[in-house]
């Protein structure tokens, strides 16, 4: 199979004979910069450098005789023929990736248990979510209150999304949903993404994952990349849970470290709440520390109610860990409590 490398970053993917270059680099997790991914736009030209490539849709963007004569083309129209060096825009930050507002529709409604449902939502083929692992969009529509929610897939998928939402008495899209007000094929408004908690292509350290209760829908996010990266880097997930030994999509969990040499999975067993105390969540970190002699050179990501980021944030700087190293999302989820 053909094998890809984009400059300047020198990243490389492989090709398949099915998939457009656009396609096969969103697929190996690189971030390539694209926006209808349907011919139309333009937002995915690239430069040929060397290599051959087949045109395999049309495409309504017009190139300047320059730009054809300089080797450009829209990768979401061309295959690779054979090894490609191409130049291409790769998004480096959150701050590559636009706010977008897309119609999305209701593909499937999924009750994981009583207090969480996984919503599978699907986008237009013409218009699809640029995002990064780890970041949230708002949730809502017509006659539908909003919910902003944590993206709870990979983005080298980015037709299907799924996100996890917790049954909350008094919220609004958590009722709605609860309630069945949404059905199959329902459409709903999407707007983001937003978040700086997220998980770039390039992993130099091992991670370190510690999520509670639906937190977890971003740490999904977050392996399903390093899979698709094909990271060698170590993965460590520890699950917490407002109800003891009780971890929503565990088989899951349990199925990638099965899978996995570098995934490692932890669920703990002890009930984490909203109103736990601080000192409780200090031990529970500390005792999560004392298993990883290498805490200095590890990337560690936190998604837990803000009693237990706190905890995180003094805990992981007395240790040393640099501020870059340590990421923090706080799961505030109104007055629930189990």
């Amino acid at each position: 199979m053909p094998k890809v490398k984009v400059n300047p970053s020198g990243k490389t993917f492989v090709a398949h004979t099915y998939e457009s270059v656009l396609q096969a680099g969103l697929n190996a997790g690189v971030a390539l910069e694209y926006g209808c991914s349907n011919g139309n736009c333009g937002e995915c030209t690239a430069r040929l450098i060397s290599g051959e490539i087949c045109k395999i849709r049309h495409h309504d963007f017009v190139l300047s005789e320059q730009e054809k004569l300089s080797g450009h083309f829209p990768m979401c129209c061309y295959q690779a023929e054979s090894d490609l060096v191409i130049e291409a825009i790769e998004a480096s930050g959150v701050a590559d990736i636009p706010l977008q507002k897309i119609k999305v529709r209701v593909k499937k409604i999924e009750q994981l248990n009583e207090q969480i449902i996984q919503l599978h939502l699907r986008t237009p083929r013409s218009n699809r979510l640029r995002f990064m692992a780890g970041q949230s969009v708002k949730l809502g529509g017509e006659g539908i209150p909003d919910g902003i929610y944590q993206v709870a897939s990979c983005p080298c998928d980015d037709m299907n999304l799924y996100f996890h939402i917790p049954n909350i008495p008094g919220d609004g899209f958590s009722e709605y949903v609860f309630e069945g007000g949404l059905a199959k094929s329902d459409e709903l408004d999407l707007r983001g993404p937003k978040g700086r908690f997220v998980l770039g292509a390039d992993i130099a350290r091992p991670l370190l994952l510690i999520s509670w209760h639906t937190g977890f829908a971003s740490m999904q996010s977050l392996i399903e990349h390093a899979i698709a990266v094909e990271t060698e880097k170590d993965v460590y997930l520890y699950r917490l849970s407002p109800i003891a030994n009780d971890h929503y999509l565990d088989n899951l969990c349990r199925a990638w470290a099965d899978a996995f040499d570098n995934i490692n999975y932890t669920p703990l067993p002890d009930r984490y709440t909203l109103m736990s105390e601080a000192v409780e969540g200090e031990e529970t970190l500390r005792n999560i520390v004392r298993r990883h002699d290498d805490i200095l050179n590890m990337e560690v990501y936190v998604a837990a109610p803000p009693s237990l980021t706190e905890s995180a944030k003094k805990l992981f700087r007395e240790l040393g860990l640099q501020e870059n190293q340590v990421h923090l999302e706080p799961i505030a989820l109104g007055f629930y409590d189990i």
